[in-house]
C-alpha cells in the first residue's frame, strides 16, 4: 500500500530548532557575496543540453557518474552555501549556473553506455553538478533503465521539489537509493521540506541515505542545530552519512565557521574539518563506497549488518581527529568535486 504524503506539520513536532532571523538573514547575504565573487564581468551564456551519458564510455571522468538529468540549478543568490564547486565551474566557463536546461535521455544511447561499464561496476550515480529533482520523471526513466542493467542507481539530491506517492513507490520499486543532502545552513522551510522528503521515501519502500553537509560552526545556534539534525537522523533509525563542507578560506560565508578547527585541502584554497559524527553517522559517503557497491537493502539503520557498512569505507573522508592530528594538507576522496568539463559529450 502507498503511505499518505506527510503533512509539513507532523514534521514541526522534530525539535530542530529553527534559526533566529538576524542569522537567516546574515547567511543570505554571505552566500549571495561569497557566490557573486565568483562571476566575471561578461554576460553568462544559457547552459548546453547535453544527451545523458553514462561512465567513461559516455565521455564521463568515471565508471560510477552518469550525465546529471538538466544542465544548471540554482542563482548565484542561492547556489548552495556559497561555496558549490559546480557553479563555480559554470561561472568559469561563462555558464549561468542559475538557468536550467533538460537533458536529452536517448535510451538505445544510455543502454550502450551501461553494457559497456565493467562487469564489477556495481552502480552508478546522478548528481555530479546539478540535481535531479529538477526533472524527477527523466530521472525516473534513467533509475529503471539502470536496474534493467542489474545495476544500482544512487541519486545525490538536495530534494528541491517534492514527488508524489505515486512516483515514491516507482522510485523504489526501480531501487533506486536516493542521498538527500542537508544542512544546518538550510532555512526552516527547506530542513522540514527534506526531511518530509525522508520520511515519504522511506515509508514508500525506498532505501534513503540523508547527507549531512557538516561543518565546524563559530555560531553556536548553527552549531547547535545541526547537533539537533543528527539527532533527528537517530531518532528516526535513519542509515546516515556525513560529507565535510569545503571553504575557500577568503570566502565571505567563513565567517560563521571556527577556521581554526580546519585545516587546507591540497591543490586548492580550500580548508575542511572532516567528519564530526564518524560514531553516529555511519554510512559512507557516495564517493567512498567501492565501485562493486549494490545498495544497502534497507532503509533501517538498526536492522542493516554493520560489518558490511564497515566494509564499504573504500575511500574515505577523514574523521575530525584525523584531519586535526596530521600537519599535512588534506587530500579528499578521488572522486570528490570533479568539475563538469565534458570533452567528448554530444551537445543536443
Amino acid at each position: 500500500m502507498i503511505s499518505q504524503t506527510i503533512s509539513l506539520d507532523s514534521i514541526t513536532t522534530d525539535k530542530v530548532q529553527r534559526p533566529d532571523r538576524h542569522t537567516e538573514v546574515d547567511l543570505n547575504r554571505l552566500i549571495y557575496e561569497s557566490n557573486r565573487s565568483n562571476i566575471g564581468s561578461e554576460p553568462l551564456k544559457k547552459p548546453d543540453s547535453f544527451i545523458i551519458r553514462a561512465g567513461l564510455a559516455g565521455g564521463l571522468p568515471f565508471n560510477t557518474l552518469t550525465t546529471d538529468i538538466v544542465s544548471g540549478c540554482l542563482p548565484a543568490r542561492h547556489a548552495c552555501y556559497g561555496i558549490c564547486f559546480a557553479a563555480k565551474e559554470s561561472w568559469r566557463q561563462g555558464i549561468d549556473f542559475g538557468t536550467r536546461v533538460l537533458n536529452h535521455f536517448d535510451r538505445d544511447i544510455f543502454k550502450a553506455d551501461l553494457e559497456r561499464l565493467p562487469e564489477t561496476q556495481g552502480y552508478v550515480r546522478n548528481g555530479w553538478n546539478s540535481d535531479s529533482s529538477w526533472a524527477w520523471k527523466q530521472a525516473l526513466a534513467l533509475a529503471e533503465a539502470v536496474q534493467k542493467s542489474g545495476r544500482l542507481t544512487i541519486f545525490v539530491t538536495k530534494a528541491f521539489t517534492q514527488i508524489d506517492a505515486q512516483m515514491c513507490a516507482d522510485f523504489a520499486k526501480s531501487g533506486a537509493e536516493i542521498r538527500v543532502s542537508i544542512s544546518a545552513f538550510d532555512n526552516h522551510m527547506q530542513l522540514k521540506h527534506r526531511m518530509q522528503f525522508i520520511r515519504n521515501y522511506r515509508e514508500a519502500g525506498g532505501v534513503i541515505v540523508p547527507i549531512l553537509m557538516s561543518a565546524k560552526f563559530k555560531n553556536k545556534g548553527l552549531a547547535d542545530r545541526q547537533g539537533q539534525i543528527v539527532d533527528w537522523l537517530q531518532i528516526h533509525d535513519l542509515p546516515a552519512a556525513e560529507n565535510s563542507l569545503r571553504f575557500p578560506i577568503d570566502a565571505p560565508i567563513t565567517q560563521v565557521i571556527d577556521v581554526n578547527s580546519t585545516r587546507r585541502i591540497a591543490d586548492s584554497n580550500d580548508v575542511w574539518s572532516g567528519r564530526l559524527y564518524a560514531d553516529r553517522l555511519v554510512i559512507p559517503t557516495t564517493t567512498t563506497v567501492p565501485d562493486s557497491y549494490r545498495g544497502l537493502g534497507c532503509g533501517f539503520l538498526s536492522k542493516l549488518d554493520m560489518e558490511f557498512v564497515r566494509s564499504l569505507f573504500h575511500d574515505p573522508v577523514k574523521t575530525y581527529e584525523e584531519v586535526m592530528e596530521s600537519s599535512e594538507d588534506q587530500r579528499p576522496p578521488r572522486q570528490c568535486g570533479v568539475g563538469h568539463t565534458r570533452p567528448v559529450q554530444e551537445r543536443v
